[in-house]
């Protein structure tokens, strides 16, 4: 189906006028009759009425989808943002054309959204740390995120930081530095033990 969910890059919007996102002969609209799925429409020449279709873009948005519809189960841009690109663990997910559209659509609802803005925001730094992760920094959705990494991330070690945060040797690490804090911890809480006791045994010494 030609929605703008579907077709973000098509100028669409969030409306039912005549568009021809995929090259017919000219604007179309799907009709109501069941023997005719779509017909041609009469919109006159490109530069036709110029004046009174230049509608801010969020005119166009406040009456069309919302970030995420309450049906069931739950559905708009933002839930199909998050199905399609996964948990950010998978190359296949999060580096496809599919992720970057999906990611393109929430963007266009979710970003103003009082109640899932933040929602949006998580998700899509989650996302973009991914595809700096695994490398794939083409989409224009998180073009703000990765031309700011360098900066966020260190003087152009942002990759390599990423890659070896993810590497098996840092969990090593990681580990490592667990037990050998868990360790500090058993040590002082025994020193603190044996000193406590001495002061006990002490008392009645001084008593004497």
């Amino acid at each position: 189906t030609r929605t703008h969910l579907n077709y973000p890059e098509a100028g669409l919007g969030g409306h039912n006028h005549c568009r021809n996102p995929d090259g017919e002969a000219g604007p179309w609209c799907y009709t109501t009759d069941l023997e005719t799925r779509y017909e041609l429409c009469n919109v006159g020449q490109p530069w036709q009425h110029c004046k009174q279709n230049e509608i801010p873009r969020a005119m166009q948005l406040a009456g069309g989808i919302k970030c995420i519809t309450p049906t069931t189960p739950p559905s708009g841009p933002l839930v199909k943002f998050e199905a399609t690109c996964g948990n950010g663990e998978n190359h296949g997910d999060v580096c496809s054309r599919e992720c970057c559209n999906a990611g393109k659509a929430a963007g266009a609802f979710c970003s103003n959204d009082e109640e899932y803005s933040a929602r949006y925001r998580d998700y899509k730094m989650k996302v973009a740390f991914s595809q700096l992760k695994f490398n794939c920094t083409s989409c224009s959705a998180f073009s703000e995120f990765f031309s700011n990494a360098d900066t966020i991330l260190g003087l152009g070690g942002g990759n390599s930081l990423i890659r070896f945060a993810d590497s098996f040797g840092f969990k090593v690490l990681v580990a490592a530095f667990v037990i050998m804090l868990m360790l500090l911890c058993v040590i002082a809480a025994s020193i603190a033990r044996y000193v406590y006791q001495r002061r006990q045994y002490a008392v009645p010494d001084a008593a004497v």
